[in-house]
């Protein structure tokens, strides 16, 4: 099949696991890389914060690295192991999810099956309640950067959100909450994926430019549907793709269908020993008309 990337011994896909001790001091050793073994991840992307779980398995961890990763949770019951899941093909990995985990082993004969339920950036948002005041004429942007920095994640795609307070104001509680009432007047698009925020302007989920071209020769399974107003594709495993990634999609079995889509919702199902290794992506018509500078990413 031309275009697949490895298209042979078993798509020549890797998969390899980081886990992190976050609440360790000692920085020398408080993480450890798993290659090598069987690794299975169900994967839930969307547009907003708390959306983003998986369920990753890992088969035959040595004694060690399963002690390890049964790190214990913080004083307020809070999982403190990062776990980083990285895929791909021919070695080339990039990450496919990123986030907090809880940890279960099992013996499971013939196997030890290590089980992590991890959810992305929830976890941080969590730690902490916010309440500042902030003057009369205080840009919007102003306020979002204090609540992102206290947030201990990363900055992805950050662009300044144009407006100001139109009078003194005091913001407290749940930092989410004041963001989602921020975001309902001020209108901006706001999510967390792999534990880097993205704040931009404009529509839901216009969080990124990245362009992927999708047919039948660059990894398109089966035809496209259309469910709920929404068409959807499956697609072979891309790491490039998040929610906000554009699609250019063709299609010559339902040629109706081709054009240029937005992805609000995707999973991903991976076994780097078995059949599965696909994503499947939710996605909406976007105007092709709408000025924007788009990269083109090849699969």
């Amino acid at each position: 099949m031309p275009g697949i990337p490895g298209g042979d011994l078993n798509y020549r896909r890797s998969v390899s696991i980081t886990c992190t001790d976050t609440s360790s001091k000692n920085f020398l050793f408080n993480s450890i890389t798993v290659e090598g073994l069987r690794v299975t991840f169900d994967i839930k992307k969307g547009p907003k914060v708390k959306t983003n779980k998986a369920t990753i398995k890992v088969y035959n961890m040595s004694e060690d690295s399963r002690g390890f990763v049964q790190t214990p949770v913080d004083d307020i019951k809070l999982p403190t192991l990062q776990i980083q899941v990285d895929a791909g093909y021919n070695f080339d990995e990039k990450i496919v999810f990123l986030g907090r985990a809880s940890v279960a082993s099992s013996w499971e004969p013939p196997n030890w099956v290590t089980t992590f339920e991890a959810t992305d950036g929830d976890v941080q948002w969590d730690l902490f309640q916010y309440e500042k005041k902030f003057p009369k004429f205080t840009p919007i942007a102003t306020v979002l950067n204090d609540i992102m920095a206290q947030s201990g994640l990363e900055l992805g795609k950050i662009t300044p959100i144009p407006g100001s307070l139109d009078k003194s104001r005091t913001f407290s509680g749940p930092p989410l909450q004041i963001i989602q009432d921020l975001q309902s007047t001020y209108g901006f698009a706001f999510d967390v994926q792999d534990e880097r925020i993205r704040l931009v302007p404009g529509g839901p989920s216009i969080v990124d430019s990245t362009l992927i071209i999708l047919n039948s020769f660059t990894g398109m399974l089966n035809s496209p549907r259309v469910k709920d107003n929404l068409v959807v594709v499956d697609m072979l495993l891309n790491p490039d793709v998040k929610p906000g990634t554009f699609i250019a999609l063709t299609s010559t079995e339902i040629p109706t269908l081709s054009g240029l889509y937005l992805v609000l919702k995707m999973s991903i199902k991976g076994d780097n020993w078995g059949s599965s290794w696909m994503a499947s992506l939710e996605m909406q018509s976007f105007d092709q008309n709408e000025q924007l500078s788009l990269s083109g990413v090849f699969i």
